[in-house]
């Protein structure tokens, strides 16, 4: 084996193109975690536009940041899937030119997906933490002080990553590298702070956002329940904890491998921030038709009741419906008219009726 890759990169003592992968850098497990990711935030994003647009149909600021979220995320998905087909997980000693290219250009979409996405979610978080908090209070002040930090943040960052290179930014992926900077600049010291900078910046955002949700599990003035609630924050922690472990991991690899070996070291990181955004993409859409959902079983409304019938003749043994109770001798047809005897045996009866004397009852009391 040559101690020189296919551009000359000098390959690393111990270092072996026939190295057996971590399961990061597989491509079925890029695949099966990004495109399960990506489907399951647009479904949740689906839902909620669907919610806030047909039902409620009260759209917001927040539904647009929302939606830009989800673009700018699946750009990030569509440039991690890309990637394996030029060597993402490989390393990159072993990777030719036309590889390496097309491997930046990946980065590049990933840098403008990541860095917008993370943004324009926690935009669209604070804009409902202003809905929510009531007006002017401390948590209000907190929500628009960071709403305004998160918007100046978030637009230099993704500024950064649309234009690496100044002015055109395919300086960086041709090889020119001419007026490149941040993550394209030739100072490879410069690329991996301005990477941990990012990710510090972000996680410090987070902290902030994910504390006021916390605040909101305790404000009155909220129409939710608490189960309900408690259940949405864990969603938020959990994204919480996966930017601390990114931020942990590009530590640990020093800028995810901008510095050393970036196609082998940078699959795990990758994973992570698609996980991140997607958790807190469907933190910001589960509480929006989660409640539709969960009432659609009052739509179909059961009510249990009993018919019962109560017959006005005593019950005399008969069995068969319309049957007879004596002999036809018995019976006397002929017109009924007023006035006609009745005899005292018919009377007697008919008076002892319960249903009879029911309706006579007030007829007893006398008369002053």
């Amino acid at each position: 084996m040559s101690s020189a890759g296919p551009l000359g990169m000098p390959i690393p003592p111990g270092v072996s193109e026939d190295d057996p992968r971590p399961v990061a850098n597989r491509p079925e497990t890029i695949y099966g975690v990004c495109i399960t990711l990506v489907i399951l935030a647009w479904i949740g994003a689906s839902c909620r536009l669907g919610t806030r647009l047909l039902i409620t149909k009260s759209p917001g600021a927040d539904d647009s940041f929302i939606v830009v979220t989800l673009v700018l995320f699946s750009v990030l998905c569509v440039a991690v899937l890309i990637a394996p087909s030029y060597g993402l997980g490989q390393h990159t000693a072993f990777l030719d030119a036309f590889q390496l290219s097309k491997l930046i250009m990946c980065q590049y979409l990933f840098g403008i997906g990541y860095s917008g996405s993370v943004a324009t979610i926690k935009i669209s978080l604070l804009f409902q933490f202003l809905r929510v908090f009531k007006k002017y209070s401390w948590q209000w002040w907190i929500a628009a002080a960071t709403q305004a930090i998160t918007c100046g943040w978030g637009f230099a960052m993704l500024f950064i990553a649309i234009f690496p290179c100044l002015p055109r930014p395919d300086a960086w992926w041709n090889g020119t590298m001419k007026g490149c900077y941040g993550l394209a600049s030739p100072n490879q010291t410069v690329a991996v702070n301005l990477i941990l900078g990012h990710g510090a910046s972000n996680l410090i955002l987070d902290t902030v956002v994910f504390s006021l949700a916390f605040m909101l599990q305790f404000e009155t003035d909220v129409p939710a329940k608490r189960g309900a609630a408690r259940a949405l924050f864990l969603v938020g922690a959990c994204s919480w904890a996966l930017a601390v472990w990114r931020l942990a991991e590009i530590v640990e690899s020093k800028g995810a491998g901008v510095a050393f070996d970036p196609a082998f070291e940078q699959p795990s990181a990758y994973l992570i921030s698609v996980a991140e955004v997607c958790l807190a993409a469907l933190y910001a859409t589960i509480p929006f038709f989660w409640p539709v959902i969960t009432a659609l079983n009052q739509i179909f409304v059961k009510y249990e009741f009993e018919v019962s019938s109560e017959s006005r003749w005593p019950d005399a043994g008969d069995e068969i419906e319309l049957a007879r109770s004596g002999t036809a001798a018995s019976h006397k047809h002929g017109p009924i008219r007023a006035g006609s005897p009745v005899n005292s045996h018919g009377a007697t009866l008919h008076y002892k009726d319960p249903y009879i004397q029911s309706q006579l009852f007030v007829a007893a009391v006398p008369v002053r």
